[in-house]
C-alpha cells in the first residue's frame, strides 16, 4: 500500500507541476506522460517509500520548516537592504566575514553555500578549508547566527548530524548544540 500511494501522490505532483510548466497546454500532455512517468520510476528508485511516521515525513517536515524560514528571513532581509540603499544617506559598512562549515562537504554544504548567497546582504566570496567567507553588505547584520541556523537547518532537512557542535566559532562565541526535534520556525 506504502507504493500505491507514493506512486499516486508523486505522479498528482509531478502532474500538477508539468501542468503548471505548460501552462495547462493540452498537446503538451504527451510529452508531460512521458517525462513525468520517467521522473516517477527515478523517484521510486532514489527514494523509495518509507513507513508511515518514518524518516522521510520528519525530514519532510524540517525541510518545510527550512524554506519557510529561508522564505522570511529573504523577505526581511529584502527590506533591510531596501531600507539602508533608500535612505538618504546610505548606512552600510561591507566586509568580509568568516564563518564556520558546519556541515560534511557534500551536497549540503553546497546547498547551505548557494542559499546564503540568496539571502539579501549577504554573497559567498570563497571556501577555506572549513571556513566559509560571505561578503556582507553591512557588519551590523546578524550574519553569524543566521549561518548557524541555516545550516542547521539544512541538516535536519537532510538527516545528517553537523560536525563539531559546540565548537567555538571564529568570532569566538560557541556554537550552541543542534536541538534534536528541529528549532522552531
Amino acid at each position: 500500500m506504502r507504493w500505491a500511494g507514493a506512486v499516486v501522490f508523486r505522479g498528482a505532483l509531478l502532474g500538477l507541476l508539468w501542468w503548471v510548466l505548460t501552462e495547462g497546454d493540452p498537446p503538451g500532455w504527451y510529452y508531460g506522460v512521458v517525462a513525468g512517468g520517467a521522473a516517477l520510476a527515478l523517484s521510486l528508485r532514489l527514494s523509495p517509500p518509507a513507513a508511515p511516521g518514518g524518516r522521510y515525513v520528519s525530514r519532510a517536515g524540517h525541510t518545510v520548516r527550512l524554506l519557510l524560514w529561508f522564505l522570511v528571513h529573504s523577505v526581511l532581509g529584502g527590506i533591510d537592504v531596501s531600507r539602508r540603499i533608500l535612505a538618504r544617506r546610505v548606512d552600510v559598512v561591507p566586509e568580509v566575514q568568516r564563518h564556520p562549515l558546519l556541515l560534511e562537504p557534500g551536497h549540503q554544504r553546497q546547498v547551505a553555500l548557494a542559499m546564503v548567497s540568496l539571502m539579501p546582504g549577504t554573497l559567498m566570496v570563497s571556501m577555506e578549508e572549513d571556513t566559509a567567507l560571505i561578503h556582507v553588505l553591512d557588519s551590523r547584520i546578524r550574519v553569524a547566527e543566521n549561518w548557524d541556523a541555516l545550516q542547521r537547518r539544512i541538516a535536519a532537512a537532510a538527516g545528517t548530524p553537523l560536525r563539531g557542535d559546540g565548537a567555538p566559532r571564529q568570532d569566538g562565541h560557541p556554537v550552541p548544540p543542534a536541538d534534536p526535534r528541529g528549532d522552531p520556525l
